[in-house]
């Protein structure tokens, strides 16, 4: 039993290795935007509405479900634009990927610049689908789990906690979306004639 919980864990740790990955690869300054901004963002939010607002469970529950509705149909068409960028960089043959696919990541002799972009957009769809999931689960409790006697009741402090974290990994994957932009942008646009040596724009790398 040990033994195919343990194969099972291995066969499924995806999402553990693409978050190591991810936080392998992010410079200090990367990882402020991505994961430090987007928790204060989420934190700032929520503590705003929870202090000046005063609704019920009722009122937040219909609020909410708005807001997830929302949430996932945005991150629907972002995980459909990353899945798109992937597939084309994937399958180009172009001089860009194949000069991406041949050049050193700075930080890990062992792994090309191609790898680091397909980290990156690999991290964005994880997070973003597990929204997703997240969304979908929040919802379906919401309409089935909640006892109809706490209706009325003023929303306790961790349903905050819990739309706290949805906000962040809903800015974490936005965030993330914007950098893996700018990523593509720099490596689109460089001057591949230019000396590596006299070269630093790649921070990431």
């Amino acid at each position: 039993m040990k033994r195919r919980l343990k194969a099972f864990c291995k066969a499924n740790d995806f999402l553990v290795r693409s978050y190591k990955n991810y936080i392998a690869f992010s410079s200090s300054s990367e990882k402020i935007f991505d994961v430090l901004l987007p928790l204060i963002l989420a934190i700032g939010l929520a503590m705003g509405v929870y202090f000046l607002n005063n609704i019920t469970v009722k009122e937040f529950i219909y609020k909410f479900n708005s807001l997830n509705g929302t949430i996932i149909s945005a991150i629907s068409i972002l995980v459909g634009f990353n899945f798109a960028g992937v597939s084309i960089i994937a399958s180009s043959q172009s001089e860009l990927v194949t000069y991406l696919k041949s050049k050193k990541s700075k930080r890990d002799d062992n792994t090309t610049l191609f790898k680091v972009l397909m980290i990156f957009f690999t991290w964005s769809i994880v997070i973003e689908l597990l929204i997703v999931t997240i969304g979908v689960i929040l919802y379906f409790s919401s309409q089935f789990f909640v006892p109809s006697s706490i209706m009325q009741n003023e929303v306790p402090v961790y349903l905050w906690a819990v739309v706290s974290l949805l906000i962040f990994l809903v800015f974490h994957a936005l965030f993330n979306s914007i950098r893996n932009i700018k990523m593509l942008f720099y490596f689109i646009t460089k001057d591949y004639t230019k000396s590596e040596d006299t070269d630093t724009s790649d921070d990431r790398a």
